[in-house]
């Protein structure tokens, strides 16, 4: 297993300081979604760990047992490394593997988390539906995640494009060819960029056909202005794709 101390300081330090944000981000995902449920005693999964701040939190406030996944093997390394050195008391109640949910041994969670992920699953309708096999009878599935594709800034800067919405109003092939020109790695389509690309009504399609039962569902959900004027502009239909920026949904299975 890789230790801290093997990655290169400013790789360690990046890492460390994406941590600490994603701790203070944490209190920001809990409370548009209503707040924190209760963890004491729950089994957890985490889809899309990332670097593993939201699985230590579940596991300070008294779960039982949390499974961090994510496809990227870097931040696993660090997540458990980090979790090692820095909270030792909850080497084996928290465990992190780098797979997709569908290479995940079968198990029953109480709960499952996923932050600031969806956006970027590909194959979003089968984790939303394996989401429901992995949950126990009652369990649910709190998410939140954005910028949506279609908002100003949906293709999270990897487009290289100045403008906002420009990534919107490019032909896919021109968008990439533009980057295959500029950069070094070849692509094939946004999906090699990590983003799916999907607008705000193929996200609601997706959660109606997953199985699971939508309790609750919020959009542009923040206290910064510009979220509020987004959300009054969105109720002009012509422009409900293009001005919901995030997505906050509660399921249960």
């Amino acid at each position: 297993m890789t230790r801290l101390n093997d990655l290169k300081e400013p790789i360690q330090q990046a890492h460390i300081t994406y941590f600490l944000r994603g701790e203070k981000e944490n209190e920001k995902f809990w409370s548009r979604l209503g707040g924190r449920p209760d963890f004491h005693k729950k089994i957890l999964l985490d889809i899309g760990c990332g670097h593993g701040s939201l699985c230590v939190d579940a596991a300070i406030r008294g779960a039982k047992r949390v499974v961090g996944i994510d496809t990227d093997p870097e931040r696993i390394d660090f997540a458990a490394a980090y979790l090692i050195e820095e909270f030792p008391e909850f080497v084996g109640r928290v465990e992190f593997f780098c797979c997709e949910l569908n290479d995940l041994k079968k198990q029953a969670f109480d709960l499952i988390l996923s932050k600031d992920s969806l956006e970027h699953i590909i194959d979003l309708p089968t984790m939303m539906k394996l989401s429901k096999e992995y949950l126990k009878v009652g369990g649910r599935l709190y998410v939140g995640f954005g910028p949506l594709f279609n908002s100003p800034n949906g293709d999270h800067g990897r487009a290289r494009l100045i403008l906002p919405w420009l990534h919107t109003l490019l032909p896919e092939p021109l968008i990439v060819k533009y980057l295959n020109l500029i950069g070094k790695n070849h692509i094939h389509s946004i999906h090699d960029l990590g983003l799916n690309g999907f607008s705000f009504k193929e996200y609601q399609d997706i959660f109606k056909s997953s199985g699971l039962k939508l309790v609750w569902l919020g959009v542009n959900v923040s206290a910064h202005i510009i979220s509020r004027l987004f959300s009054w502009i969105r109720k002009i239909g012509l422009f409900r794709e293009y001005f919901t920026h995030n997505i906050y949904a509660i399921f249960e299975h």
